[in-house]
């Protein structure tokens, strides 16, 4: 496959021009509003109009855009509650409010234990349905075979950009940290309350109250961790994905590159930072329709195309739970050893891609990132912007891009 370096610098080019007009005219993206569909429709004009795909449609789904982000806020409520309860029982001497106090405590905390996994561990959409649902968008585009179609590969990006993490635009430690001191906290607080229950104590003691008093201004750090009505640029986070995925149809269109068997589609996904939303909707969707078809497909997810150095192969997505396809992992370190390159292979730390939402709904699907996870200045926060990212990295996860369709039309998935 034929791609001359002057055709792929003017797709940097174009890109970096691109995202940079995005932010200027459009600006933050929240998931699910007009910005993100916005976006989506200024892509569509473009992929269109310059006739970079066959086809384009915008597709709608349902979301509840608070839905993956909510647990801060919840958990924060209800810890809160049950230390000021205790609190409360200390100053009013009163047996059946020790009790109540207690009880209140443990129930409150393993319900927000079972939150905090559940919302952010696993992505499980448990908070949805006490939250209010609008329509979110999917971009997809495709690029027709010159033959019949044996083969699909499906590049992908998202459009929406994230809430600001607060406490995290200090330093990503400062936020673990937070964390971890308020799950200790919450681990005592059990204790605590397990031991009076158990022993049918019918008065705090002073030390207990002190502890629960001092977890109850803690626990504010809950509502701190994300500021709802701060929405960042996102250029980094993730138009450089999503340009990615856009300049693969542009080298492809303008070089005359004709695959035989491969259809190459791209996919622009909406509410990602809600919890996956979007490749959710689309993999759900379209799932039973590629088994039908017979077709072999794989998803290709690149995302923060920004550190040069910290290119990866994420094999593990979401916090490590979900496994990513064996196979298009080795597809991916075909595609980087043809282009002299040996990619790590990594474990998305805390949070996921795109492909996890892909990859758990069963199809081939793996992630490519290029984000210092020790600690990425610009990380879900106001600093992500034009002005702040790295064309040479964007460039290298073009190659990628390209590379690892050109491995697919020859060869397909490898074997493991």
């Amino acid at each position: 496959m034929k791609i001359n370096n002057e055709l792929k610098q003017q797709a940097v080019d174009y890109s970096m021009d691109s995202i940079k007009q995005i932010c200027e005219t459009i600006g933050p993206r929240e998931s699910g509003m007009p910005a993100e569909l916005k976006c989506q429709e200024w892509i569509k004009k473009e992929l269109e109009d310059k006739k970079w795909v066959d086809s384009a449609e915008i597709e709608p789904f349902k979301m509840a855009r608070y839905g993956l982000l909510s647990f801060g806020p919840v958990i924060g409520t209800l810890m809160m509650i049950a230390a000021i309860f205790q609190v409360i029982a200390y100053f009013i001497p009163s047996s059946g409010l020790v009790l109540a106090a207690n009880i209140i405590t443990i129930s409150f905390s393993i319900l927000s234990f079972i939150i905090g996994v559940l919302q952010f561990l696993f992505y499980k959409q448990f908070l949805d349905v006490f939250l209010p649902k609008l329509e979110s968008h999917n971009l997809y585009g495709k690029i027709k075979p010159e033959g019949e179609m044996k083969r699909r590969v499906v590049i992908g990006g998202h459009c929406d950009s994230a809430y600001e993490f607060t406490i995290m635009k200090i330093h990503q430690n400062v936020m673990v940290a937070s964390i971890a001191i308020n799950i200790i906290f919450v681990l005592v607080g059990i204790v605590m309350a397990a031991i009076s229950l158990g022993s049918l104590a019918k008065e705090i003691p002073l030390w207990s109250m002190i502890i629960f008093a001092v977890s109850a201004v803690l626990y504010i750090t809950f509502f701190l961790l994300f500021d709802f009505t701060t929405v960042v640029p996102g250029a980094n986070d993730n138009l450089t994905g999503t340009f990615v995925a856009v300049s693969v149809a542009k080298c492809l269109k303008e070089s005359g590159v004709k695959l035989q068997n491969t259809q190459v589609e791209i996919l622009l996904t909406g509410s990602e930072e809600a919890g996956l939303r979007g490749a959710n909707a689309w993999s759900k969707k379209y799932k039973p329709v590629f088994d039908a078809e017979g077709v072999e497909t794989v998803f290709i997810a690149f995302d923060s195309m920004r550190d040069f150095d910290w290119m990866t192969i994420y094999h593990k997505d979401m916090s490590g739970i979900v496994t990513n396809s064996p196979r298009a992992v080795k597809l991916l370190d075909k595609a980087g050893e043809r282009l002299g390159l040996k990619l790590p292979h990594g474990v998305v730390p805390a949070g996921a891609s795109d492909a996890a939402a892909v990859s758990k709904n069963g199809l081939h699907a793996v992630c490519v990132a290029a984000q210092n996870p020790h600690g990425a200045p610009y990380y879900h926060n106001t600093r992500d912007t034009a002005d702040n990212m790295d064309p040479k990295t964007f460039a290298l996860g073009l190659d990628i891009a390209l590379s690892a369709i050109e491995v697919f039309d020859e060869e397909g998935l490898p074997e493991v």
